[in-house]
């Protein structure tokens, strides 16, 4: 199998992530924003979920290092600016991330793996070599949440956390395509990668069904190519604003030519409205 080819714009903009294709592709100014003129002042405080989201990510990595949950939940809260409601949601989260430390001790245990990958930051180039996070020769890069690998260094579990509501895990193939790529690249002795959601809100943690073969890097990389292609296809014009529900969670909504005058309904489901302006 030979490596498909990416597109111009896909190339353009190197220096992908699965978040920075879904910004691609759900709004071509808020790519320009974030990612082209990277605009950074003014913008107003993140969006309330983000924040706790952010907090309970940073928690579990703290418990899975080894400390008590109180007492990472002290050291994430003291010196934090969140709002007491905010603080409360937080701390709501302790039963379920105890909940989700049992069962991974007795996981780990049972399948003898080694010291754990916490925050792992990977990079791949564009012929599927792996390359540091911040490489020259950069195609994607990622940090993964939870990562195990087996002593017999062929098989691993990757483990994302996910403070929101509960969804189908076939709602994260893309981003679950691109995980699979960093961690065959970097450990291309790997055979068998499995991959599960930790659905902290819900307390539950449903995995892949089987596990996915990489003894093959080119497939990966391909999926990878493909979808990164049909994302930036939506970057022909930089200017064009998509107003959907995602803007809710945008931080550049306020300065987006397309809410000026609070007229605009984000309530869809879907991608409405298109507009160059």
């Amino acid at each position: 199998m030979d490596i498909i080819e990416s597109t111009e714009l896909t190339r353009k903009y190197v220096g992908w992530s699965s978040s920075k294709a879904d910004t691609a592709a759900q709004c071509a100014m808020r790519f320009n924003r974030q990612y082209v003129q990277k605009v950074r002042e003014g913008l107003p405080r993140k969006n309330s979920d983000a924040l706790v989201g952010t907090a309970v990510h940073s928690i579990v990595e703290i418990v899975l290092a080894g400390r008590k949950v109180t007492g990472a939940m002290n050291s994430v809260l003291r010196d934090s600016a969140l709002t007491n409601d905010e603080v409360d949601r937080i701390t709501a989260y302790a039963p379920n991330i105890e909940k989700f430390l049992k069962r991974y001790k007795i996981y780990t245990q049972k399948h003898a793996c080694k010291i754990p990958l916490l925050e792992k930051k990977l990079g791949v180039t564009i012929t599927g070599k792996a390359t540091p996070y911040f490489g020259k020769d950069l195609f994607l890069r990622g940090v993964l949440d939870l990562c195990l690998l087996f002593k017999d260094n062929k098989t691993a579990v990757i483990i994302d956390h996910k403070t929101g509501g509960t969804r189908d895990l076939s709602y994260y193939t893309k981003q679950f395509d691109s995980y699979v790529l960093l961690m065959k690249a970097n450990y291309p002795e790997l055979q068998k990668i499995k991959i599960g959601i930790n659905f902290l809100k819900e307390g539950i943690l449903p995995f892949s069904k089987g596990v996915i073969d990489v003894t093959d890097i080119e497939p990966l990389l391909n999926k990878v190519i493909n979808n990164i292609n049909s994302a930036s296809a939506n970057l022909t014009d930089l200017d064009k604003t998509t107003v959907s529900k995602l803007c809710n969670w945008c931080s550049y909504k306020h300065i987006c030519p397309a809410h000026q005058g609070g007229n605009v309904s984000c309530g869809s489901t879907k991608a409405e409205n298109s507009t160059t302006v």
